[in-house]
C-alpha cells in the first residue's frame, strides 16, 4: 500500500514540478525574454494627463555624428470615450532637444502655424502618431557637438503635456 501511495504522490508532483520549472525559466528578467534576446533598447518617456497618454519614444540611445534621430510623439487615448482637445494653432505636437538644461533644437522653430482655435478628438482606444527626423543640427544650423542630450514630446493643447525627458547619446 505505502508503494502505491508513492507512485500516486509522483504522478501528481511531477506535472507540478515541470510547470514551476517552465515558469521560472519564462520569468527569468521579468519579461520572458534574456537580455541577449531583447534586440535594441527603445527609450521612451510617458505622461498621462486625464485620459490622455503622450509618449515620446527614440529608436536607439546612442546615434552617431552621421546619423539623423528619429523621434516619435505619440498620444494614445485608451479610454471607451472620445476625448475632445483644445488647441491654439492648428500645431498638434512639438519635440524639444536639450543639452545642459539649454535648448538645441525645436521641431517647430522654422514653420507656421494657421493662428486658428481648434480642436482634435481623440476616438477611444485609438493613438495617434507622429515622427520627425532630427538631422543632429543645432538651431545655428552646424552639427551638434557629441555627448549628452535629452528630448521632450509636447501635446501642444491647451494645457501643453510634456513628456518626462528622454536621454541619448551622440557619438563620434
Amino acid at each position: 500500500m505505502l508503494q502505491v501511495r508513492r507512485s500516486t504522490l509522483t504522478i501528481l508532483c511531477a506535472p507540478l514540478t515541470i510547470i514551476v520549472l517552465c515558469l521560472s525559466l519564462s520569468c527569468r528578467n521579468g519579461s520572458g525574454r534574456d537580455d541577449a534576446d531583447s534586440g535594441p533598447v527603445q527609450p521612451s518617456a510617458a505622461r498621462v494627463a486625464g485620459p490622455l497618454k503622450v509618449t515620446l519614444r527614440l529608436n536607439r540611445e546612442t546615434y552617431p555624428l552621421s546619423a539623423s534621430l528619429p523621434l516619435t510623439v505619440s498620444v494614445a487615448n485608451p479610454t471607451r470615450e472620445p476625448v475632445t482637445r483644445t488647441f491654439p494653432t492648428s500645431q498638434r505636437f512639438d519635440v524639444i532637444v536639450r543639452r545642459d538644461d539649454a535648448e538645441v533644437w525645436r521641431w517647430s522653430a522654422d514653420r507656421f502655424f494657421a493662428q486658428v482655435l481648434t480642436e482634435h478628438t481623440f476616438p477611444p482606444g485609438d493613438t495617434l502618431s507622429w515622427t520627425v527626423d532630427w538631422d543632429l543640427r543645432g538651431a545655428d544650423g552646424n552639427r551638434v557637438p557629441p555627448g549628452r542630450y535629452e528630448a521632450v514630446g509636447v501635446l501642444t493643447d491647451r494645457e501643453e503635456i510634456v513628456t518626462p525627458p528622454v536621454t541619448f547619446r551622440i557619438v563620434e
